[in-house]
This record gives structure tokens, sequence and C-alpha cells, in this order.
């Protein structure tokens, strides 16, 4: 086990990383987070009314509009917004607090501090597991910046931070602190609705392992301990802005067809399980295109995950992928790859990663191909970001592709000064990367060294 310091180095470097661009930009999704932030800050109530122009994504509720986003990354923010507020860092805008700083501000917080949080977890993992991969810090890293989450990070959505708390929930569980383990879960929950179907799951598992094997039902009760406090404050969040502790924002979003089905849950199909599998347009082993060497690990018997990771990560993520699979908006909206499934990439990356360890044709399969990846996602965060519309079908081919070739990147790499042509900051960003990868083989050789 790494040193403290070592793995706060380990995160410090991928904090940096995953902070070099920051998203400002108006996306419907983000907008909705930040207008209830600042509408807490600037007006003390859930009500976005003053912000309701800005975003689609809203619920309409008594003639008065709410967010419709699940609450926890706009309360993680708020605090900080609002001591920006009042020591006069945060002035207003057009918009009065919901300017292009709160959205980055978000984008830090709720973006690049939950990747570079998954990031050193898997880190942690692969050196729990016991193996040890030729190059560990590369094998752990590059296969997450070679994937859509990585686009993510630095943008104001909540599926990075629901992923973290959930990767952290599941590294409290094989360090044996249920009540942590808990605890976690509900917060995921609380970033991304759809979560609950492992908090379920594994509560399912815990219990069997009760009645089943005779393991103590203090385990079962320490977790339901820790995401209680969590699920009080959904039902709260809850009341708060639709009046009823089981009705959700989504029920009442306007314009989308939410109101008569809950989640708009109307069945897979051919189209949606295509469509988020191996289709250019949401597709997951696309997207994250080291996915795409999972059969090897099958392979040999022993690479192989074990039979608990199979039933607590890869199950419940099946189920997750039918889930969004079966909702009338499966695609996203406005999205750079299957944004709702962030928590799947990485519980199907671990078990492939940690096999690197027994498979040298493997572990450079994944390097090779993490490197096409990453230079995918990096040539879709600095031109078109996550914000691809809906009705483009092939966004790799139709937008990222143009506008690289035509120079027009965004400007989102907040680091270099405004006057610094968004080229060369996209540019500059290669050669930081590969220092930080150097910089983090350093870290880990130096974790391998003490150990």
């Amino acid at each position: 086990m790494p040193s403290h310091k070592l793995i706060a180095s380990f995160f410090l470097v991928n904090l940096f990383l995953c902070s070099w661009q920051l998203d400002g930009g108006q996306n419907d999704n983000t907008m909705s987070r930040a207008a209830m932030v600042a509408a807490i800050v600037e007006h003390g109530t859930l009500r976005i009314d003053a912000y309701k122009d800005l975003t689609g994504d809203k619920a309409l509720i008594d003639g008065h509009y709410y967010s419709d986003k699940a609450p926890l990354p706009a309360l993680i923010v708020v605090p900080f917004w609002w001591c920006a507020a009042k020591i006069g860092w945060a002035t207003p805008g057009e918009h009065g607090l919901l300017t292009k700083d709160l959205l980055r501000l978000g984008g830090f917080l709720c973006g690049s501090v939950p990747m570079a949080i998954i990031i050193t977890l898997v880190w942690l993992m692969i050196a729990a597991s016991g193996a040890e991969p030729a190059w560990p810090a590369l094998i752990a890293t590059l296969p997450l910046y070679g994937s859509f989450l990585f686009a993510y990070s630095g943008s104001f959505h909540g599926h990075l931070l629901g992923t973290a708390l959930l990767l952290g929930a599941w590294y409290a569980y094989r360090r044996g602190r249920h009540f942590i383990m808990g605890a976690l879960c509900g917060a995921a929950v609380l970033c991304e609705y759809p979560l609950a179907l492992f908090a379920m799951a594994w509560c399912a598992v815990l219990l069997w392992d009760h009645v089943r094997s005779g393991e103590p039902i203090s385990k079962l009760l320490a977790f339901l301990a820790g995401s209680l406090p969590f699920a009080l404050v959904l039902l709260c969040s809850n009341i708060s802005v639709t009046g009823s502790p089981f009705s959700f924002g989504y029920d009442h979003s306007e314009g989308y067809a939410y109101a008569s089905q809950r989640f708009g849950l109307i069945g897979p199909n051919v189209d949606s399980i295509w469509g988020l599998s191996f289709s250019a347009y949401r597709g997951l082993f696309v997207h994250t295109p080291a996915l795409l060497l999972l059969p090897f690990i099958a392979l040999r018997a022993n690479t192989r995950p074990d039979h608990r990771t199979v039933i607590m990560t890869w199950l419940p993520s099946a189920t997750l992928f039918l889930f969004i699979a079966s909702t009338n908006m499966w695609w996203g909206g406005w999205a750079f790859g299957p944004r709702h499934l962030c928590s799947v990439v990485v519980f199907l990356l671990i078990p492939l990663l940690i096999a690197t360890d027994r498979w040298r044709i493997l572990r450079a399969s994944v390097i090779a191909i993490s490197i096409i990846g990453f230079l995918i996602t990096w040539a879709a965060k600095c031109t078109t970001s996550t914000g691809q519309p809906t009705g483009i079908l092939h966004p790799l081919r139709e937008l990222v592709w143009p506008a690289l070739i035509h120079g027009r990147f965004n400007g989102s790499a907040w680091l270099v000064p405004p006057s610094e042509p968004a080229v060369n900051a996209a540019l500059l960003f290669l050669p930081i990367f590969v220092a930080g990868l150097f910089a983090l083989h350093r870290i880990d050789r130096a974790a391998s060294s003490a150990a």
C-alpha cells in the first residue's frame, strides 16, 4: 500500500491534468445544475425562475421552475460559490451569479476532482490485487484518459462524481468498511439516480451472505446505516421540489416524456442496445476502446475476474446498461459517448487492467489502444467538448474531425492566457500530458520501492 504522501502526489498530478480544461459552455445539463446553485446563493431558493430561459433541463411545478437534476453536485458547489460571492471573487454577470466562472467551479469540483479520484482508486486497486504489471501507473491511468470519461472532467455534470463515490464504496467494501460503503453508495445515488441499482444489488449480496454463509448481519446493518442519511436527504429534496417524497424532478421535466412514464421507461430495443454498445453514435466500446480487449481475459483462467467481482460489479453494470437502454432518451441528449454509463466503464476496466500483469501481449494492446482512445477524446474535448448534438449519428467523423482539421478549438484551457490562440493551448496539453504520465510513473516507482 503506497504511503499517504505518495497517494496524495498521484492524485494531485492527475488533478492538474484533469483541470487543464474547465468547461464554461452553456449546455442544458450543466446550466440546470448551475442555475440551482445560483438560485440558492443569489435568491435563497431552489426555484430557478430567474434562469429558466437558459436551460431546457428544468421541472415545472405549480408555476415555478426547478432544476430536474439529482441534487448533490449542485449542493457541493453551493458553499464554495457562496463564499466566493461573499468575499467578492464571484461577481454578477449578464445573468446574475450564473456565470462561466460558476460553470468552471462546478466542472472542477464535480468533474476534475472526481476524475482524479477515480484514476487514483483504480491505481490503488491494481496495487492491492497483488499484480505487478510493467508500468503500473500507465496501465492504471491511460485507459481512463483514453475513455469518454476524460471528456467530462472539468464539466459540471454528475456522472463522474457519482462514479467516484460508487467506486469508493466498492473500495471500502474490499477493505471491510461497510458503513463507509453504505454512505458513499448513498451519496452516489444523490448524483445519479440509476446508480441505486448498485445499492440494491449490494444490499442483496450482503443479505445473501448472511443467510447462506453465516456472515454477521452487522455488515448489512452497517451498510444500511451509512446509506440512511442520504436516503433521507433524497426524500427531503423531493419534498422541497415536488411536494412528494417519491416524486422526482424528472417526473415534471418540461418538454420531455418523463411525466407519463417514470424516467421515460419504454423497454430496450435493438437501436438502443446497439447505440450504447458498438455504434459510432454513443457506443461504449467505441468511446472507450480499451474495453474491446475484454474478451481476451476469458482466454486464460488466471486472468478472469473472481466471482464476487462479477456478481457485485459486472451484473449491476449489465443491469444499468439495460436500464439506460430502456429509457426513451437512452442517447443522453447532447453528449459525447454514453455518459450515463461512466460507472460501467470503470467496473469493466478494473479486471482487465489487473489481468495485464499475467499477459504481456494484453498489456501492450491496452496501452496501444488506449493511446488511440486518448487522442480521440482529447480531440473532442478541445473542439466540440461534451455538447454534441443528438441528431448527429457519426459525431467523430461529422463533428470532431472537421473541427480538428479546420482548427476550431474551444479555448477551454483556462490555465492558458485568453490572448493565446486556442489551438496552442490544446497542443500544449499533449507534452504536459506526457510529462504528467512520467511523473506518475516516478511516483509509482517510489511506492514500489517503499513496499
